[in-house]
């Protein structure tokens, strides 16, 4: 017993361990250029954005090492649910390309968005790192048709990471979200 108490105290005299988890959000990187939305432009509601489960299992980042097998990485944190930082940058980005957004059901929009997330992550193979990133989206009339208008699919084009940069991998999927609401932006 004498030991362990002993022991205990050793730990105890060195301190706590200082936390070294980095916290990452997503930002909105669309041109803001001149693009104010016309006064008669359809509003366009995001309805929601979907992640594949294994996206959802935690906020720690996933990296994909090789085909069928994710790493959480247990230093390196979203600070906000992945779902709600791609959905808040999507508004962000395409207001920022001149669409305008509805943020909820009450207000008047003409198209409602739908988002599916299919791959967002990094990936190291035992080669050289990259960021890999695809959806789908759905605009449908939100006049209660339920009819899709447009239903697509978006590849972001492949960006080469280096596997350890976990702020890079925040600004590539920044990226491609930004690149997401410009299709959107073209589908409309």
């Amino acid at each position: 017993m004498l030991a362990l108490g002993l022991l205990s105290g050793c730990t105890l005299l060195r301190g706590p361990k200082a936390d070294r988890t980095d916290f990452f959000t997503l930002e909105a990187v669309a041109p803001a250029g001149n693009a104010t939305p016309a006064a008669n432009a359809d509003r366009v509601l995001l309805r929601n954005v979907e992640l594949p489960a294994y996206l959802q299992r935690s906020k720690a980042m996933a990296v994909r090492q090789k085909e069928g097998d994710i790493h959480y990485v247990g230093l390196a944190w979203w600070s906000e649910p992945l779902d709600q930082g791609i959905a808040r940058v999507l508004r962000e980005d395409l207001g920022r390309l001149g669409v305008p957004t509805a943020a909820r059901r009450d207000e008047d929009f003409v198209h409602e968005l739908t988002v599916r997330i299919e791959r967002a992550e990094g990936l190291t193979d035992g080669k050289a790192g990259r960021f890999e990133f695809a959806a789908t989206f759905e605009l449908k009339r939100g006049d209660n048709s339920r009819t899709a208008v447009v239903r697509r699919s978006f590849t972001a084009e492949v960006a080469s990471w280096d596997g350890k940069d976990y702020a890079a991998l925040a600004k590539l999927l920044s990226k491609a979200a930004a690149d997401l609401a410009a299709a959107i932006k073209t589908a409309l």
